[in-house]
């Protein structure tokens, strides 16, 4: 659970991968976001990864350099290229503020126009689609209130001394039956 926004693609021609390199250093000195440059011919992936403000998970524009594929940043701790999986980029903003999620869909518009042409984007929180901050606003206000939900109620249960792991997991279930069914009836 979270607001997370996934992306794929391929950039247009391989040629671009410095030109994109380049401007997306530059875009992220502009909004004071950190940001590093990878080259590695070992993995043969190049590219920048861009470190949004805290509570932001990291951006990862890491391009193959034969194909032109957007690869995930996890690649570097690992070296198995053959893993399709790579190939899904995901970065969620749900403890972000709101304009960070609303910049990182502006910026993956942008390079849909200029650069990746084919890129695929779920976003979780709606603005990909919609451009309506409103409902993006009620989606991280609903998530929020849920997760304090969940902690008020774990905070609020008693600790049994003993209590067998399956008794445990029975109790847990029940607690998120009744707070789904409360946020049901709030929301339904």
């Amino acid at each position: 659970m979270g607001i997370t926004i996934h992306y794929q693609g391929k950039i247009n021609d391989v040629s671009l991968i410095d030109k994109v390199t380049e401007e997306l250093n530059d875009i992220s000195l502009e909004l004071n976001w950190g940001k590093e440059l990878i080259d590695d011919d070992k993995l043969n992936i190049k590219g920048i990864l861009i470190f949004p403000p805290p509570d932001c998970e990291p951006l990862s524009f890491l391009f193959d350099k034969t194909n032109g594929v957007l690869k995930h940043f996890i690649l570097l701790a690992h070296d198995d290229m053959g893993d399709d999986h790579y190939n899904y980029n995901n970065v969620k903003t749900q403890f972000a503020p709101l304009h960070v999620h609303i910049t990182i869909i502006k910026l993956l518009k942008y390079l849909k126009k200029q650069y990746i042409n084919d890129i695929n984007v779920t976003d979780e929180g709606e603005y990909w689609e919609t451009e309506n901050a409103g409902l993006l606003q009620s989606k991280f206000d609903f998530l929020k209130e849920m997760i304090d939900a969940v902690a008020g109620a774990f905070n609020k249960t008693e600790k049994i001394t003993g209590e067998s792991p399956e008794s445990l997991a029975e109790r847990v279930e029940k607690i998120l039956i009744e707070i789904h069914e409360r946020n049901n009836n709030k929301h339904g």
